[in-house]
């Protein structure tokens, strides 16, 4: 092993003194000096050896086979390793029995040393189990467990972190803070093998203690991702720990400024969750930490205002916040071509609808990619609340027949998925072309009745039902209620009569849809 391949396993920066106690360390815990890569290298292992060999008993005492069994840091016990640990120690650790441990202590120094089949320490254990003397006395028979990992590269740190014991935590931070005197490491920003640090595993389980701890010492690993991808401020959002997402937002505001997987930003989370205290705190943020987090898009091209308008009419006052932040949210298109308004009526949100239709009325206009508006969508998706509202608007007459890309009116998007309430709403509309053809040349009566979607026995003939009965009443020949009205007396008709009767019988003549088809 070479002096550059055993430095980064203890030290952050590898200065002269720092090598040194390496050699000494390797020497007392490999029994052979490292091999150096160069001159200085082979002065400074002189140098070392000596030193061990003057100062043995003191080295032995700071120092152990702890690393013996570790490979880049990580201790290599796999599964079915012996433990190395005495059984009389462990037992005592997990009894909390400080009189135990501090005899055995007396009598075995060295059992301290030792390791559980998953590489955990006497010190991992003791901060597991919350002894905060126990922890102490570890600590002062071998300080360097600090710095020790086991098999998931965690440090006892970790261990606390993730077990909320704020006391142990401030305890093993002071013994950091000491060290850093003198070069060690950080424990406060190593991570584990998922690159987690201590402050993930507090905000995963929920310590808000622990993370505060751990923030007013050292800040810096709020801005750490770990292999998920996952920042502690996301961690918080994403398990709707709002305490601790907003303490963390109040405190180190510029941590907003995270980007997750598929270019998401953490107001989107926040918005998704329908968190409106966490969305508040974001949106409260100072300029400079927020930037352009309001009008960010993700890979799908939406904002957070997309996702508020298709989360819940619950989420009705965040909407109405990030409307009112950036007015131009509300007519982006994502990579469909839908504004907030199409994923709100799609997930069917009476609520948002009225709210964005009574804000911004020009809204109902917009059409996305496939030409359609938001009567075809709301159609389309069964959603009877909705179609009824917007048949209530003044734009209703413009909707209604409207066809998208393929030709479909909203009536043929209804049959096709077998949406009989709504077949029954549209049809009761004296201005619907109930004779209208898509690009296909079918009616929405063909189109029902050939229709492969999957829908109940009941919701089919519900449909067909409503659909037959509506061709059946509006598709009379003109030619025969003309020709019955002169059988009955009435006389020779005029072109009036003759209009008098199409608009008494129900007929509504609208030859820009299909002016080939006799109605």
């Amino acid at each position: 092993m070479s002096l550059d391949q055993i430095s980064p396993l203890r030290f952050s920066i590898g200065n002269t003194m720092k090598r040194i106690s390496v050699i000494v360390s390797s020497i007392t815990i490999f029994r052979t000096p490292v091999q150096p890569v160069n001159a200085l290298g082979a002065a400074i292992a002189i140098l070392g050896t000596f030193l061990y060999s003057q100062n043995k008993s003191a080295i032995d005492r700071i120092t152990g086979p702890l690393t013996s069994s570790m490979s880049n840091g990580t201790p290599n016990a796999g599964s079915g390793v012996k433990s190395s640990m005495d059984l009389d120690l462990l037992r005592e650790l997990k009894c909390k029995n400080e009189n135990g441990i501090m005899k055995l202590a007396k009598e075995k120094p060295d059992l301290f040393r030792g390791r559980s089949p998953q590489g955990n320490t006497t010190l991992h254990i003791a901060s597991r189990t919350g002894n905060m003397s126990v922890v102490q006395e570890i600590i002062n028979i071998q300080h360097c467990l600090v710095y020790e990992r086991n098999q998931r590269g965690e440090t006892p740190l970790h261990i606390a972190a993730a077990a909320g014991d704020v006391n142990i935590v401030k305890l093993l931070v002071r013994k950091e803070e000491n060290d850093n005197e003198i070069g060690q490491e950080n424990t406060l920003r190593m991570q584990d093998n998922e690159n987690n640090t201590p402050l993930h595993m507090a905000v995963m389980n929920g310590h808000l203690e622990v993370v505060q701890e751990l923030i007013e010492v050292d800040h810096e690993p709020v801005f750490s991702v770990n292999k998920a991808g996952q920042s502690p401020l996301s961690i918080a959002i994403d398990a709707s720990s709002t305490n601790i997402a907003q303490w963390i937002i109040c405190k180190r505001p510029e941590s907003l400024n995270y980007e997750g997987s598929n270019k998401m930003t953490l107001l989107h989370s926040a918005v998704m969750r329908r968190n409106y205290d966490v969305t508040m705190e974001i949106l409260n943020a100072p300029s400079n930490a927020k930037k352009d987090i309001i009008t960010k898009e993700d890979v799908k091209q939406r904002n957070a205002l997309h996702y508020a308008a298709a989360a819940a009419d619950e989420v009705k006052n965040i909407v109405a916040l990030l409307s009112k932040e950036d007015v131009s949210l509300a007519y982006k298109r994502d990579c469909n071509g839908q504004t907030p308004i199409h994923l709100a009526t799609i997930n069917g949100r009476l609520g948002v609808v009225e709210m964005l239709v009574n804000d911004y009325p020009d809204v109902i206009e917009l059409l996305d990619n496939n030409q359609r508006n938001i009567l075809h969508l709301a159609a389309q998706h069964g959603h009877g609340d909705i179609v009824s509202f917007i048949l209530k608007l003044p734009e209703k007459d413009d909707l209604l027949n409207t066809l998208d890309k393929d030709g479909n009116t909203p009536l043929h998007l209804a049959a096709m998925n077998f949406r009989d309430n709504v077949v029954d709403t549209l049809c009761g509309e004296m201005k619907l072309y109930i004779m209208a053809t898509n690009h296909k040349y079918q009616t929405a009566l063909e189109i029902a009745q050939t229709s492969e979607v999957e829908a109940t026995e009941n919701k089919k003939y519900l449909t067909l039902k409503a659909l037959k009965e509506t061709y059946k009443y509006r598709t009379l020949d003109l030619e025969d209620i003309i020709a019955n009205r002169c059988l009955s007396g009435s006389g020779t008709s005029t072109t009036d009569d003759q209009g008098n009767i199409i608009a008494n019988s129900g007929i509504h003549i609208h030859y820009s849809f299909n002016p080939s088809r006799k109605v």
